[in-house]
């Protein structure tokens, strides 16, 4: 590697540490003058190991991966060169390859340390005392540890994701991996390993994705108000688990040394999952919304209408209200109406038996 590119390295590095110790020497002065010290501290000292931790976790499986990546390879490939077709390529001595999988274990580990609010909410959660209806979860899955769970997910989905598309663009460059109609997915055995081995974590990340997307029903706004609806607790959430179960095992039949070199059971697979998406996720639940629950809206939506007005009710404690019964006074006399001469004023004349249907056509539900 060059001096000029160690020190162009250098100063972005310098320039980092220059930002964040502004920024965190500004928030210790204030939390300082708030008597708030110790919080300052904590929560730093949680952002350090949340980056340590992550870079820990990543920096070795990107650099295994270029390590495979570079075993297998018998091509030369040069860097900051783009070589012709019949150009051999060789990736033994690609120079900083430890560069790019700290640089990517850096922009993962940054992304990590700033959720150290949802590991603090997730550690410190409590239950609230209350189930939801569809799962029979505390509500503090949702609140405090869902949020977690999913960012991990998402991360772990967009490292086995991109390197995979690097390693295998590599591959597919050197011309040691291929993909054709008739023998599928073409390629050394090590290679082949390797591809595979990454696509698998890659489906499997994914299933976990599906299988906490049950969860996010509850915080749907496709329906008729917040939260999950007919649609979502009697056709996605089947749907999802569909999803899941389907995507885990085809990341189980990618690791079978067999799978991808056969064009039929590729072609079955790809055409499963893409039949699920379309169709699973896509056209079943838009024609069950359409064909069948706006017609019968006010039927079939009822309890999940219950549901969101009692939780709604709930998160504002207008479920605490006590409600008491007051004597009507069915006589008035010409001194309260005087007394109450603006009142009586703003009275509007109403008929209750058009407005009654009206009200119950146009608003009821």
């Amino acid at each position: 590697m060059s001096i000029r590119t160690l020190a162009m390295l250098g100063a972005v590095v310098l320039l980092a540490v220059f930002f964040v110790s502004a920024k965190w020497t500004a928030e210790y002065l204030w939390y300082e003058t708030l008597g708030y010290l110790e919080v300052f501290w904590r929560i730093r000292l949680l952002m350090i190991g949340l980056f340590v931790v992550t870079f820990v976790v990543v920096f070795p499986f990107i650099w295994l991966n270029f390590r495979a990546l570079t075993s297998n390879l018998d091509q030369k490939l040069l860097a900051h060169q783009f070589p012709g077709p019949n150009q051999p390529m060789n990736t033994a001595d690609i120079p900083g390859q430890w560069l790019i999988a700290a640089f990517g274990a850096v922009v993962f580990a940054v992304a990590c340390s700033a959720q150290w609010d949802a590991v603090m909410r997730f550690y410190w959660s409590q239950d609230v005392g209350t189930v939801d209806p569809v799962y029979m979860h505390d509500i503090s899955f949702y609140l405090f540890k869902l949020p977690l769970l999913e960012f991990l997910q998402n991360t772990a989905l967009m490292a086995t994701f991109l390197t995979s598309a690097l390693v295998s663009g590599l591959y597919l460059g050197s011309r040691q991996l291929s993909i054709t109609w008739a023998g599928g997915i073409i390629a050394p055995p090590g290679i082949y390993r390797h591809v595979s081995i990454n696509f698998a974590i890659c489906l499997f990340a994914l299933a976990a994705g599906y299988y906490l997307d049950r969860y996010s029903l509850l915080q749907s706004d496709d329906g008729v108000v917040y939260g999950a609806g007919y649609t979502d607790v009697h056709i996605i959430r089947v749907a999802l688990w569909f999803g899941t179960v389907i995507t885990f095992a085809t990341g189980i039949a990618v690791l079978i040394p067999q799978t991808l070199r056969q064009r039929t059971l590729l072609m079955t697979i790809a055409g499963v999952y893409i039949a699920f998406v379309v169709i699973g996720l896509g056209i079943i639940p838009w024609s069950i919304q359409g064909f069948r629950v706006e017609p019968n809206e006010l039927e079939l939506e009822t309890p999940y209408l219950r549901h969101n007005i009692a939780f709604t009710r709930m998160a504002y404690g207008l479920d605490q209200i006590e409600v008491r019964s007051y004597q009507a006074v069915n006589t008035v006399s010409l001194e309260n109406l005087k007394r109450n001469q603006d009142t009586v004023n703003n009275i509007r004349l109403w008929d209750w038996r058009p407005l009654t249907r009206t009200f119950r056509q146009l608003q009821q539900i």
